[in-house]
């Protein structure tokens, strides 16, 4: 029967170890909506086709890449818009025959429509990596809203692409059969022309451009000597071009048709498409028989044979079975996860020992979370609906100041192409230019442009980015907003997503002298950057409600416990009371360790930040100093707090740990600079170490067997019930204040646990049970070999590779912006799984695998995880060695006890002397940890935690040695239970 039950939760393992599998690998479906049966097109911007077939399409304000087969099914989805996406803003994309895309990505939305960077991603199945990148925060002037890099495209197993230089055009070539696919530049061409677009002809070698004059040029040595190509009309506005086997293909915006020269008759352009709208981005096949065009709003196919067209403005899902299962599987997942969570939270219920009070907490709870969560809702919805009003307003003045500036006699001289860059554009250009740069110094990214009409086209003349012609057709003269503002001479303000990206502008009429309209101004930003912070805000306020719900639980829970005890101590006289009932144990400890682990997830950040070279020791070990100064004297004071318990009483030992403890609080809130964090730390070491070893002093001396046995239970829960709350309370408190509130509040606390002590009677140890002396003396007891073996092999490395928490994790994941509070929330989830799957977890590995086999797998767990960085050395791997570290945390400590309990040394020295050596070594190893993870980490983070992992893989194989094989320890038949 049990083997029937363990194969069926083998097979339930495995499948879900499948499903994870399979929902992982095709994580991408997370992106597209369940039954989702066809995909409407909504601002293309440009598409290309993959030697394999594959087309790709950028959509929705170049934040989407769609992937369609050669049967145009959408089989993938790519999306961008922030720094954690595939990509930013994809310019450019194209495709190889192995499958892989590239994506010229542009990087902006800090500092409006100024580009930060620019690089050119591969991606690979679910691989991906930066083939090249150039970064712009060194430039006096990066470009604006578009990047430098003009074309990209496959060819013959290479990519090529374009990158537009001062007063040069750069070729780069990237060899995609290389392992390591790297931009190797081939030619510098020099080039002072107004550039618009820009094509590489690999086959002819020749490099051909369209300029904002509307003029074509090309160069067939790729050497700066630039021959024009004579246009075929006088008004013709050249714009996207592309180029293949000699024969070029680009589309004038003016006529909105596709035109075509041949490289070996420049002067015989002709219209081989007249589009429906206007076609601004074209490409050409490798073959030169395909050419794919879009209107910013669909995408068009044509053959080049007989330049039949095929209009895709939507395309069906073609994994849409895979994408509905993706979905129904989520769910019943998260359904899964609820039932389990509920049944934890029962458990939880069902063994507290006071359930009289349980259904009125219940109801407070559940009714502060609803409360917090509508409250929270409501500020939200109200704060950015704010925040949109004043940026409005805030754009409205500053477009009527622009507006102010434009003369209506000069703009009404331009309206040709050869007015780019005249003398009247210019100077209109400059006054408006130099307010623009002012509201940049003022972090107020604003762009203007300006446009007039002919009755029939809506015209721009000229922008801030400097990117179009004069007179360059925008839209047709008919129902928008362009056309609203010319017709009414109203202010009109537009929030919209368009191939370009997410915008909010507001259109000024401009009038001449006579009041009548001759143009108007648009004035607006990017809102990329505001609807990632609004994203985020609302993230942000999910979590905290959460984060604070689950301290806010915890801490109900724990007045619970406190008020538990003060019940039950009520109808007991002071003079009756047991040694375990003066003063609330699991409290004291509780408090101590809250308060201490108030400052975990940012004592290393801040020792880091605030350390200048005050001792002659590497950095990484001044970081540590701190933290294992601080575990130090927790060692050296719990090894003596006992004797000062026995003489001077309990009570007085427990207010000195609180006030040390306090006092440490306060001077790391009070003396600034590194050295006051190290003096504090020390204080509260010496606090902590007095608060526990008191409270398991008063633990074993409990009146009898039930009382005792309590009493240590108590203990244990105060300190993971402290860790845990610790954590998520000192999130909660950065998220409005800084470390020094955290200190503040840390010294409050500590302070109410002094107030309680006050009751309690100063009993002196020898007033309660009485240990049995040993047989065995404490040094004979410390050189067994099985005592050795585990406290070197096994207690102390597990004790120093918990320092990956304290040390390590925060440090490293600073780097890649994770702030404090987000690694205090990770904190908390982490003790939350160490607090309610510990028990389940430990009792079931010691029923099934038994002590030693569990203290093995516990510390070949900590070795692994340590090899999961040293392999994979990025924050996925971190994060997921942090729940690797608490589920082992949860089950290690409870085993490590159990085995060490359980070996005949220690009823020989006595289990109190017992359990004093055990807290000296884990205290060591603690205390240690630090130190030689700041050690280590001076050889670089990959190789100082790889030599880690050797260090730990190698003491447990040691251990295992001893026991397998009696090297260190004889082999004994019970050693395996």
């Amino acid at each position: 029967m049990e083997k029937r039950k363990w194969i069926r939760i083998a097979g339930c393992m495995l499948v879900v170890v499948c499903l994870a599998a399979f929902l992982y690998w095709n994580r991408e479906a997370v992106s597209q909506r369940p039954f989702m049966k066809e995909y409407v097109f909504e601002s293309v911007s440009e598409a290309a086709q993959g030697s394999n077939g594959n087309t790709y399409v950028i959509d929705q304000g170049k934040k989407t890449i769609i992937i369609l087969n050669s049967r145009g099914e959408l089989i993938r989805k790519l999306s961008g818009g922030s720094k954690r996406a595939d990509f930013f803003y994809a310019a450019h994309v194209c495709g190889d025959d192995l499958g892989s895309i590239y994506i010229a990505d542009v990087i902006s939305g800090e500092q409006g429509n100024r580009i930060q960077k620019e690089r050119i991603i591969k991606i690979t199945g679910h691989r991906r990596e930066i083939v090249y990148e150039f970064d712009y925060a060194l430039s006096e002037n990066p470009p604006l809203q578009y990047g430098g890099i003009l074309e990209l495209q496959e060819y013959e197993g290479c990519v090529y692409f374009l990158k537009r230089e001062d007063e040069r055009i750069d070729l780069y070539r990237i060899d995609t059969a290389d392992e390591v696919c790297l931009a190797e530049k081939l030619a510098e061409v020099p080039c002072s022309l107004y550039v618009s677009d820009a094509a590489y002809d690999v086959a002819e070698e020749t490099l051909i451009i369209t300029t904002r004059l509307g003029e074509i040029y090309y160069d067939s040595l790729c050497n700066g000597n630039w021959s024009e190509v004579p246009c075929s009309a006088p008004n013709q506005i050249p714009w996207n071009i592309t180029s293949v086997g000699g024969q070029a293909y680009y589309t004038d915006l003016q006529t909105g048709s596709i035109m075509h020269f041949s490289l070996d008759a420049p002067d015989q352009a002709k219209a081989v498409y007249q589009g429906d709208n206007i076609l601004y981005a074209i490409w050409l096949s490798e073959d030169g028989r395909t050419i794919l065009a879009t209107d910013n709003e669909r995408y068009i196919s044509l053959d080049v044979s007989d330049m039949t067209p095929t209009v895709w403005d939507r395309a069906i899902v073609g994994n849409g079975l895979i994408v509905a299962l993706f979905w129904i599987l989520l769910v019943m997942v998260v359904i899964v996860a609820v039932v389990v969570v509920i049944a934890v939270i029962v458990k939880i219920v069902r063994g507290m020992p006071d359930k009289s009070g349980i259904s009125r907490i219940a109801l407070v709870v559940i009714s502060s979370v609803i409360v917090a969560a509508i409250a929270s809702y409501s500020s939200i919805s109200s704060m950015m609906e704010h925040q949109d009003r004043l940026t409005m307003d805030s754009m409205q003045i500053f477009a009527e100041s622009l507006r102010q500036q434009v003369d209506a006699e000069q703009l009404k001289r331009l309206g040709k192409l050869s007015d780019y860059h005249s003398e009247d554009y210019m100077e209109i250009k400059n006054k408006l230019d130099r307010m623009i740069s002012t509201s940049y110094d003022h972090e107020a990214y604003y762009y203007y442009a300006i446009y007039t009409t002919d009755g029939k086209t809506i015209n721009c003349l000229m922008d801030y980015e400097d990117t179009t012609v004069c007179g360059q057709p925008i839209y047709e003269f008919g129902d928008n907003e362009y056309t609203q503002v010319l017709v009414t001479g109203e202010t009109y303000t537009v929030s919209e997503i368009s191939s370009y990206g997410s915008w909010m502008f507001t259109l000024l009429p401009v009038r001449d002298d006579s009041g009548s309209i001759i143009a108007f101004i648009e004035v607006g930003s990017s809102l990329d950057k505001a609807v990632q912070e609004k994203r985020d805000l609302v993230v942000e306020n999910i979590i905290t409600v959460i984060c604070s719900c689950g301290v806010m639980i915890m801490l109900v829970l724990e007045c619970i416990f406190v008020l538990s005890f003060f019940e039950k101590r009520k109808g007991i006289p002071k003079d009756q009371w047991d040694i375990t009932q003066q003063m609330p144990i699991r409290l004291m400890v509780f408090l101590s360790y809250m308060t201490d682990s108030m400052q975990d997830a940012f004592i290393a950040i801040l020792c880091s930040r605030l350390y200048t070279d005050v001792f002659p020791v590497s950095r990484e070990l001044a970081i540590a100093l701190p933290i294992s100064l601080q575990l130090m004297m927790a060692a050296i004071f719990s090894t003596c707090g006992g004797r000062l318990a026995e003489k001077f009483g309990v009570r007085r030992i427990m207010q000195l740990g609180l006030l040390g403890q306090m006092a440490g609080f306060i001077i790391c809130l009070s003396v600034p600079g590194y050295m006051g964090i190290l003096t504090g730390k020390l204080l509260i070491g010496m606090g902590m170490g007095l608060v526990y070893v008191t409270s398991n002093t008063m633990a074993s001396m409990g009146g009898s067997d039930e009382s005792v046995e309590s009493a240590f239970a108590d203990v244990s829960a105060g300190v993971l019930s402290g860790v845990t709350i610790g954590a998520g309370l000192g999130s909660i408190i950065l998220t409005f204040a800084d470390y020094r509130i955290v200190y503040l509040a840390g010294a409050l606390f500590l302070g109410f646990g002094l107030l309680l002590t006050i009751q309690a009677q100063n009993v002196k140890l020898g007033n309660g049970r009485k240990e049995t002396q040993g047989r065995m003396r404490i040094v004979q007891f410390l050189f067994q070999k099985r005592i050795m073996a585990f406290f070197a092999l096994i207690l102390v490395p597990f004790m120093m590779s918990l320092s990956y928490r304290e040390y390590f994790f925060p440090l490293y994941v600073e780097q890649f912006g994770v702030d404090e509070v987000t690694i205090g929330r990770i904190y908390l989830g982490c003790g939350m799984l160490v607090i309610y799957i510990g028990p389940l977890l430990s009792k079931h590995l010691l029923r099934t695998l038994g002590a030693k086999k569990s203290v093995v797998l516990a510390s070949l767990c900590m070795a692994f995880n340590m090899a999961l960085f040293a392999l994979f050395p990025n924050p996925a791997s971190v994060f997921a060695g942090m729940i690797i570290l608490a589920v082992v945390i949860s089950f290690a400590y409870t085993c490590q006890y159990t085995y060490f309990e359980g070996l005949d040394e220690c009823s020989e020295v006595g289990m109190g002397n017992a359990m004093g050596i055990y807290a000296m070594f884990e205290n060591t190893g603690q205390t240690l940890g630090p130190v030689i993870y700041g050690a280590a980490l001076t050889l670089g983070d990959r190789n100082g935690i790889f030599v880690l992992f050797l260090l730990m893989f190698l003491l447990v194989c040691l251990f295992l040695g001893s026991v397998l094989h009696g090297v260190f320890v004889p082999l004994r038949r019970h050693d395996w239970k």
